[in-house]
């Protein structure tokens, strides 16, 4: 079952679509009279809020140059769990829309496997105005979830919607203790995005013609119907819905404009 190799990088593509979400916030500086005097972007990046506190406590004058910076955002996966509330059928295929090769094989993978992946979202300030101007211009939008839609697969063309949840918010004010350490505000904001993790792709013939054979019951006099159904393109490339008309369905692709030719044969029963 595990010996085939695949990888979507769908786990990376979900952090990207995530931090994608928050990479826009701007903090504006106003003068006394209300006037922009300045305006920068939050810079924003994937990793624990100690990786970038523990930058901010090396430089505690601020005089040395340093990349941590604050106002500062920083997010990271804190948990990945099965749902098993939205869990499809798994024998429901999804189809590319063009051939493999020209071959009439389609490549083809099985529903989604549903999990909760749990973000925790740290936004670090030396000011409380600057938190709540960050806070402000991402509570709104949850309502408490935002549903974003992506193409997950490469070749496929369906779109998946992705939900994401806001969960518990928390504040942390670590007052300076001594002039040898600097104080940081922080919020911490909990995230779920409901996503989905799919399987290996594999490769599908195309269905071109289908029987259904269908019984009468015994006192009828016909104890077999059967209907044959086959896609009909004459030879100058026009659809049609006569057997003798048409070219072989093998050489019909599924880009043709075709029609349908129906056969139907009676069987007499005994």
């Amino acid at each position: 079952m595990l010996s085939v190799p695949f990888y979507h990088s769908l786990l990376r593509k979900y952090v990207v679509i995530f931090g994608t979400l928050f990479n826009n916030i701007k903090i504006e500086r106003l003068d006394a009279n209300g006037n922009v005097v300045t305006s920068f972007k939050v810079p924003i990046a994937y990793g624990p809020r100690e990786k970038f506190l523990a930058r901010v406590e090396a430089n505690p004058t601020g005089i040395v140059q340093t990349a941590a910076i604050l106002p500062r955002i920083g997010f990271e996966i804190s948990g990945i769990r099965y749902a098993s509330d939205r869990k499809l059928q798994t024998t429901i295929p999804l189809y590319t829309n063009q051939n493999v090769s020209g071959n009439s094989v389609l490549k083809k993978v099985y529903s989604p496997v549903p999990y909760d992946i749990d973000f925790t979202m740290s936004i670090m300030t030396k000011q409380t105005e600057d938190a709540t101007r960050i806070v402000e211009q991402i509570l709104p939008y949850f309502t408490p979830e935002w549903t974003i839609s992506a193409q997950l697969l490469a070749d496929f063309e369906n779109t998946t919607d992705i939900p994401i949840v806001i969960g518990s918010i928390d504040i942390e004010d670590t007052y300076a203790t001594d002039f040898t350490q600097r104080r940081a505000l922080i919020w911490t904001i909990n995230f779920t995005m409901k996503a989905y993790l799919y399987g290996p792709v594999t490769k599908a013939k195309q269905i071109k013609v289908a029987t259904v054979n269908s019984f009468a019951p015994m006192t009828a006099n016909l104890a077999l119907n059967r209907v044959v159904t086959q896609p009909g393109l004459d030879a100058n490339g026009n659809p049609t819905t006569i057997l003798a008309d048409t070219i072989p369905y093998t050489s019909i692709d599924e880009t043709d404009n075709f029609d349908y030719v129906i056969t139907t044969t009676d069987f007499p029963s005994g």
